[in-house]
């Protein structure tokens, strides 16, 4: 069997918001047998590209198609399609959820951040932790690519962001970010998901005396500090918009 690459007539490109897509046209002739093996030899004849091949001049540009028409009992035209989708993300793939759960927290400060306290007597006395409800939010969004998403995932991952961002304020977002291919890099399944803490991710760090005890006296710039221990990135240069 002889292939001829490339044939101009029926070959097209376009691009739009999903990325580039090329046809390329092959024309394989010295074919012989009825309809459905004429079809048959010329998908797997050498020189055929199949799917998941790299366009021999395109950077990360696969095939995702190909189909084959005869033209007559001994000739066949084969349309191999290549796609690339958007340099960023395929926004068609892409899924976004909003997921919220009830749970509990410790707590030591009332809605304001100011300690606990009862009065007896006339005295405030600390009152100690306790254990109130609250909602934990989080948001995940999947997406497809062919880019390689290291890069995006040593950006975010295990990060908070530095300004406000999802309509909270700065550091209030953790994320953590991962991915996964199943076809040794041709695509990638990459999953960013955000949590949610309104308090911000910072730490509370408080001085304890001899017997373990917070002093009644102690305040934000005595004995108190809020520690920023989760590294800070740019949640507005993500790879996709929600």
């Amino acid at each position: 069997m002889s292939v001829i690459s490339d044939i101009i007539r029926g070959s097209s490109g376009h691009v739009s918001r999903n990325g580039y897509q090329f046809d390329r046209v092959y024309v394989v002739s010295e074919l012989s047998g009825d309809a459905e093996t004429i079809l048959i030899q010329a998908l797997i004849t050498p020189g055929i590209p199949y799917l998941g091949d790299l366009h021999p001049s395109i950077r990360n540009c696969y095939v995702e198609e190909v189909s084959v028409e005869p033209e007559s009992t001994t000739i066949a035209r084969v349309r191999v399609v290549y796609k690339n989708p958007s340099p960023r993300i395929a926004e068609s793939g892409k899924t976004i959820e909003y997921n919220s759960s009830r749970s509990s927290k410790i707590t030591d400060k009332d809605r304001n951040g100011n300690v606990l306290s009862v009065t007896y007597n006339g005295v405030d006395h600390r009152h100690g932790s306790i254990d109130v409800p609250t909602t934990e939010r989080t948001i995940v969004v999947s997406y497809i690519t062919t880019e390689d998403p290291d890069t995006d995932i040593d950006t975010f991952d295990d990060s908070v962001n530095a300004a406000g961002w999802h309509g909270e304020d700065a550091r209030c977002w953790h994320c953590v970010a991962s991915a996964r291919s199943s076809n040794n890099g041709v695509t990638w399944e990459v999953r960013f998901e955000f949590y949610l803490n309104r308090n911000t991710w910072d730490r509370l760090l408080e001085y304890t005396d001899e017997n373990g005890k917070i002093p009644d006296d102690a305040t934000e710039t005595n004995g108190r500090v809020l520690t920023r221990c989760i590294r800070e990135s740019n949640f507005n240069a993500l790879p996709f918009v929600i």
